[in-house]
């Protein structure tokens, strides 16, 4: 495309010392209607002062600084844009908007003017529009199992990393691979492993793309080799709280006997329920774990004063097959008294800070060593306790 133009009217493009030929462009970026993750550019500049000026066009791209200015996508149509002076409200003080530009990578532009012969001008100095807020992908992880038995199937999750510490699951966004004859692995992170005569390793590999920067992850696997007369563990029999046992102190430890397998497995994990109704149809807590095997530290603030509450568990061997739930065993927690703050006074009967009944200028609450004030029914009478 010829560039002859004459460029006696020189202009600088904002924040740059270097002079072109367009002058004064201003970036205006107000939300895009057309599609998510757009915005819309508008583009001011001096125009050119030629008497045979015809009109501009306007270059772009994303990515990196420079020509070749092929950008692709806005809804005016693919770089270069052209538009004739005929377009301009005013062409004295051009103005224009381009809908649909990437808000989520760095767009650069360029003008250029021709006249009615269709002579093209070189470029103008290049500006550039930064998303407010662009955090770039830095680093991608694998989680899930480090083994899987032969014959079956196991899901792992790909999690992105960005530049602002935020992340996000990408499971279904990246590109899945696997380097064993033995194994296949979906699009959704899904390894389903064949039948094999001894453990075997394989690799999965997971890549995602965004914003043209690319990070990839691996994550080594063992496929077990399950003997064909592999039994389940020995069903588990818990031992404290024992069956119908009331006034159960919290946080509760519950406990089993030694974990039993018939194949002289491994114990892998276990499994813990409690739950308030005794056929386990709502739970209060349900977890799978490989630290709590054979005792399980129920969190505080989990069980409720005077409550009857059901617990079981079930443990898995080295091949994570499972043994039979354990027995249900019924309890009942003991009655108690929530204090947080440790004052000796029930949290459901502490007073205010307004209140002051030794009338010594300091609130009563503060005071424990030396007042203790409960609320009496009618809440709003007070009585000393010394």
């Amino acid at each position: 495309m010829d560039r002859s133009l004459s460029s006696k009217c020189l202009f600088n493009i904002i924040c740059c010392a270097f002079i072109s030929v367009i002058s004064a462009v201003t970036l205006f970026s107000p939300t895009s209607i057309y599609a998510a993750d757009t915005t819309d550019i508008t583009l001011a500049w001096s125009s050119n002062s030629e008497p045979d000026l015809s009109g501009y066009y306007i270059y772009y791209k994303t990515g990196s600084s420079g020509a070749p200015y092929n950008g692709t996508g806005a809804v005016e149509g693919n770089s270069p844009i052209q538009v004739p002076l005929a377009d301009f409200d005013n062409p004295a003080y051009p103005e224009y908007t381009i809908h649909g530009i990437s808000d989520t990578e760095t767009t650069y532009f360029v003008l250029t003017a021709y006249d009615m012969d269709g002579n093209e001008s070189g470029y103008s100095n290049e500006v550039s529009y930064h998303p407010p807020s662009v955090a770039t992908l830095s680093s991608l992880s694998i989680s899930g199992n480090h083994s899987v038995n032969e014959n079956s199937s196991i899901g792992y999750t790909a999690t992105a990393t960005f530049s602002d510490g935020s992340t996000q699951t990408v499971t279904g966004g990246a590109d899945w691979t696997q380097d064993s004859p033995f194994a296949s692995i979906n699009g959704s992170g899904l390894l389903t492993a064949s039948e094999v005569s001894e453990d075997v390793s394989v690799t999965i590999q997971a890549s995602y793309t965004i914003g043209n920067v690319t990070k990839t992850a691996t994550k080594a696997v063992t496929i077990i080799d399950v003997p064909p007369s592999n039994l389940p563990p020995s069903t588990p029999i818990i031992g404290y709280p024992e069956n119908g046992q009331d006034e159960i102190d919290v946080p509760l430890d519950i406990t089993t006997e030694p974990f039993s397998d018939p194949n002289n497995d491994a114990h892998s994990q276990s499994q813990w329920q409690i739950s308030d109704r005794s056929d386990f149809s709502s739970l209060v807590v349900d977890v799978t774990s490989d630290t709590y095997l054979t005792t399980f530290s129920v969190p505080h603030m989990v069980l409720r004063s005077n409550r009857k509450y059901y617990v079981r568990v079930r443990f898995y061997d080295f091949y994570f097959v499972a043994s039979d739930w354990s027995g249900s065993v019924e309890f009942t927690t003991i009655s108690f008294v929530q204090d947080l703050n440790s004052n000796g006074i029930s949290d459901t009967e502490e007073v205010d800070d307004s209140v002051d009944f030794n009338l010594d200028g300091i609130s009563d609450i503060y005071q424990p060593q030396i007042i203790k004030c409960v609320q009496r029914v009618p809440p709003a009478k007070l009585k000393p306790w010394n």
